[in-house]
């Protein structure tokens, strides 16, 4: 009989295989049409956009937590 590496596994890590292999193939979906489009004008901004977002939770974390 035949079986699969996935088939072996607990039910935990069975589910976070399949969790990050689903999400991973998201992100790389995305990536790939973004980058089959975009120039790299649009690049860059999208990843201004990105590093301003990031930084404004840092922000916004550090300003609720009383910091």
């Amino acid at each position: 009989m035949l079986s699969c590496d996935l088939c072996n596994r607990s039910g935990a890590a069975k589910a976070a295989l399949v969790f990050s292999d689903v999400s991973f193939r998201h992100c790389r979906m995305m990536l790939q049409t973004v980058l089959g489009v975009a120039n790299w004008d649009q690049l860059e901004r999208i990843w201004e956009f990105i590093v301003g977002f990031f930084k404004f939770l840092w922000a916004l974390l550090r300003f609720l937590g009383g910091g």
